[in-house]
């Protein structure tokens, strides 16, 4: 019964994108396609690694189709807000770096590509003193709701042929996307070396959008180097964070991939067979191979400990050390 209901709510969602695009079921798929829509997700980590994979294709290609007595197939370019507590049940301060969660809830690099961006935050981010203070007497906003829902229709509303970016923009889009495709590892694929110029695009339309910046007509939407600034100054931010650590994950990565090799094969020896390690005489080289290993070794003894926090590799590293 409860795979059922899990399967049930995988078409559900399917279906909730369909419908969002096209209004309403009927017999013929409407020729004027409908205001695209918001969707989120909340509690994301109940979902099966299947379901989320049954919209990797609608996220892609923008086109949802689901079968029923008849085959139903439309545009589906809904906004979608993942809303997910670690599946595994653990806290995210359990994890070395929270941008590891991720993984557990999206199983698949392609899921997690397809994320504009990922913010994490853990208990402890905001101050207890700060949730807990006594607050003023609410003051009207300095924007009304229907001004705000006027703009975010205005937004949705803009055409391809609508949305202007200025060459300064363009520039800084590119150049931002060559500095986080070099910081960010691509093993969590949030930042993709290969697309991120394409998530700056679309985050700093948002952002010109937000900020309601047209020409003087009030149609185009035009995006300044200003706007590409703040993504890149926000992106950075958040992945920076305590409860995020992905620039820290990330450094960690590059870290490991610039291991000599003779070291990474007496690591790799190591994790299979560990017993062996006990004996010293496991790892004896001639005298300058054996010393140029363990200066190598001792320069990355940190990262090592961080990525395999074991007692056995410690007491590997100060047995190398004595020898």
């Amino acid at each position: 019964m409860n795979s059922q209901k899990k399967i049930v709510v995988g078409s559900a969602i399917l279906a909730l994108l369909v419908v969002s695009a096209i209004g309403a079921w009927g017999d013929e798929t409407p020729s004027v396609e409908v205001p695209v829509r918001l969707l989120v997700i909340d509690e994301t980590q109940g979902l099966q690694a299947n379901q989320i994979e049954a919209l990797s294709d609608v996220r892609a290609t923008g086109v949802a189709e689901i079968t029923k007595i008849r085959t139903e197939r439309t545009n589906a370019r809904c906004r979608i807000v993942w809303l997910a507590n670690p599946s595994t049940g653990r806290p995210l301060a359990q994890y070395n770096q929270g941008v590891l969660a991720i993984k557990d809830v999206f199983r698949k690099p392609e899921d997690i590509r397809r994320l504009d961006f990922a913010l994490a935050t853990a208990t402890g981010d905001v101050d207890l003193r700060e949730i807990n203070a006594r607050h003023g007497a609410p003051v009207p906003p300095r924007y009304s709701s229907e001004a705000c829902r006027s703009l975010v229709l205005w937004a949705w509303s803009r055409t391809s042929d609508q949305v202007s970016f200025t060459p300064e923009a363009t520039e800084a889009i590119l150049a931002a996307a060559m500095d986080f495709g070099q910081r960010y590892h691509p093993s969590i694929p949030i930042v993709e070396p290969a697309d991120q110029r394409l998530k700056f695009a679309r985050l700093a339309a948002a952002t010109a959008a937000r900020m309601y910046s047209t020409d003087s007509t009030g149609e185009i939407l035009e995006v300044h180097p200003s706007h590409v600034a703040f993504v890149r100054s926000y992106l950075d931010k958040i992945f920076d964070s305590r409860g995020m650590s992905y620039l820290e994950y990330s450094k960690q990565q590059k870290q490991g991939e610039s291991f000599p090799s003779y070291c990474r094969r007496v690591i790799e020896d190591y994790i299979k067979r560990p017993e062996h390690y006990y004996l010293r005489d496991e790892v004896r080289r001639d005298k300058a191979d054996l010393f140029a290993f363990k200066a190598d070794l001792w320069q990355v003894a940190v990262s090592l400990i961080w990525h395999s926090p074991s007692r056995r590799l410690f007491l590997l590293l100060m047995g190398l050390r004595r020898t």
